[in-house]
């Protein structure tokens, strides 16, 4: 190895050997390597203290006095990989590894990905600190589902938290505007049964929002529900809540407390309740059948 002055202000390390290594001198550990075929730019750590791997130039638009570690493939598909494996793991819940975010001394955030039930299985978590207590938030596991404030999520999406006694906002859902703006403006869950020859088939809709734009509760929010492949509108829901308490079925502007409209086609009833027996009883709309707003009874 030969030390040579190649500028005003550094050194460069000739290698002639394969491989430049820095040993530990009681046990002959190697704990840096570069390789003589190794490509352009393997390791740069410039005046500033950032590291590049594949590149000389680590800081981009970070700026001065930030830490960077910055990885860049040659050219291409060469991409950029960081790889963090454990030896081996032993059992389950072992890290296999972990990315921490931290204030000074302070442990703010980490990523942690740890087997789950196998070598080849694992669970993603992430971390935050609240007011000096670190814990899990969200979690990921083996087969891709996610729970949050809970570590054993049993669906895709699993929400739980421990306050039971009282109203808890597991999942807000948020549409913005204002005034006139937020006539008909809903934000809404969609349910899709899926088809893999013809594709999602829109199974309902559960949606909350207002009609007007007053904003006043009770006058101007709904919730409505849809059933059918039908596109949701305010005027084609299945049935509707108002803010005030009013429901509707088949009547998207209810006036009472409970209100059933018709299509007002014959034969269809705004009512009708059934007996084991075989017998029901049932009320009719204007003109339904000939009668006009009458209740009657059919027994067997």
């Amino acid at each position: 190895i030969v030390l040579s002055k190649t500028g005003a202000d550094s050194i460069a390390i000739v290698n002639h050997s394969s491989t430049l290594k820095f040993i530990n001198d009681t046990d002959d550990r190697a704990f840096f390597q570069l390789h003589q075929d190794a490509p352009a730019d393997s390791f740069v750590l410039n005046s500033s203290g950032n590291v590049g791997i594949g590149t000389t130039a680590p800081v981009t638009s970070w700026g001065s006095g930030k830490a960077v570690l910055a990885l860049k493939g040659a050219s291409g598909d060469n991409y950029s990989v960081l790889e963090l494996y454990n030896h081996g793991t032993d059992a389950n819940n072992d890290n296999l590894g972990i990315i921490d975010f931290g204030d000074g001394t302070n442990q703010n955030a980490s990523i942690r990905v740890a087997r789950e039930s196998a070598a080849n299985d694992a669970y993603m978590t992430f971390w935050t600190n609240n007011q000096g207590s670190i814990a899990e938030r969200i979690r990921i596991t083996a087969v891709g589902n996610v729970g949050i404030g809970t570590t054993a999520p049993g669906s895709l999406l699993h929400l739980e938290a421990a306050n039971l006694t009282n109203i808890d906002r597991s999942l807000t859902l948020v549409n913005h505007g204002s005034g006139t703006t937020l006539t008909n403006t809903f934000t809404a869950i969609k349910f899709q049964v899926g088809d893999d020859n013809a594709g999602p088939s829109e199974s309902g809709h559960i949606g909350a929002g207002q009609v007007g734009e007053s904003g006043t509760w009770g006058d101007d929010s709904r919730m409505m529900f849809w059933v059918g492949n039908a596109g949701p509108t305010v005027t084609n829901p299945k049935m509707v809540i108002k803010g005030n308490g009013y429901v509707g079925v088949d009547n998207y502007a209810p006036d009472e407390r409970f209100c059933i409209g018709t299509t007002g086609t014959s034969g269809n009833s705004v009512l009708k309740v059934s007996g084991g027996d075989g017998g029901y009883a049932r009320i009719l709309p204007k003109g339904g059948e000939g009668k006009s707003g009458h209740i009657y009874f059919l027994s067997d």
